[in-house]
């Protein structure tokens, strides 16, 4: 790998403003930003870890390689599915009643007006249009269906931008959720439970991205003298990082490491979903 202006570029400063009667301007409080460069380097790589939660990465940073607990199960979002069945004989309301584990209010009720000679799609399609217009569902929830279906799909629990587009993470499947219709008028067709149409599955593991690899894809040779490794946290929960010894990287945060470490292999938690960025700069010499 033909490397160029490989450095290591660090600081921690902040500009105070004078707050005296006739003083003006600002002063820097710390050092400017200092880069240090890495003149022998000669590989350079950067792989991308997106954590599920729960889990723990190893990986060795001379080579690039990981291990540990990163299978990875890209889950499966829920589907639920009720089915309208009748038409209005009297003009009224019906009620749609939705339990889920974790949504606001459940189980939540959702009146639907419906008039005289509405077929059974009819009054499907104004159901669906109270269920995606009520908050505590459709932040939990798409809602769709065709003719008389009514059918809520579960919205992952987090989204990642990825090169490959979206990696979406998914929730458990929730025995508890259910589409309930309580018919308060007549012609319809009580129905007090749902069908489950897809089982949810939830994401678990380590979703890895370009390791042990350049950014061309070739195979990384073995550094044998680390100049720099940097763990950046893009994600939104804290990672333990353990080598020679434990680092915490907090969320949005990053740890920077310049010189060769003892330590070549680290193993990376965290409690809850986040998003990894491990880069390290060394030498095959």
């Amino acid at each position: 790998m033909n490397l160029s202006n490989a450095k290591a570029t660090f600081g921690l400063n902040a500009r105070a403003i004078p707050t005296s009667t006739s003083v003006s301007g600002s002063v820097q409080i710390g050092d400017s930003n200092v880069s240090l460069p890495l003149v022998v380097a000669d590989v350079a790589y950067s792989l991308r870890a997106i954590f599920a939660g729960g889990d723990a990465l190893v990986v060795n940073v001379d080579t690039g390689i990981t291990t540990g607990s990163t299978a990875w199960v890209a889950g499966v979002a829920q589907v639920a599915t009720a089915g309208a069945v009748g038409t209005v004989t009297t003009a009224g309301n019906l009620s749609i009643i939705i339990t889920a584990d974790g949504m606001t209010g459940s189980p939540l009720t959702i009146p639907v007006a419906v008039l005289l000679a509405d077929t059974a799609a009819m009054w499907a399609a104004k159901a669906r249009g109270s269920l995606a217009s009520n908050a505590a569902v459709s932040v939990m929830f798409s809602v769709s269906g065709a003719a008389t279906e009514i059918v809520l799909t579960r919205k992952p629990t987090l989204s990642y931008a990825v090169p490959t587009g979206t990696l979406n993470l998914y929730a458990a499947n929730d025995a508890t959720l259910n589409i309930e219709i309580a018919a308060l008028s007549t012609g319809i067709t009580s129905d007090n439970a749902s069908d489950v149409t897809t089982a949810g599955v939830l994401t678990d593991g380590v979703k890895i991205y370009d390791d042990a690899t350049d950014f061309e894809g070739i195979t990384l040779p073995a550094i044998v003298t680390r100049q720099g490794m940097l763990f950046q946290n893009n994600g939104a929960a804290s990672l333990s990082v353990t080598g020679e010894n434990t680092y915490t990287i907090p969320a949005a945060g990053a740890a920077l490491f310049t010189g060769d470490a003892a330590a070549n292999n680290f193993t990376i938690t965290s409690a809850a979903s986040t998003d990894l960025t491990i880069t390290v700069i060394g030498s095959t010499i």
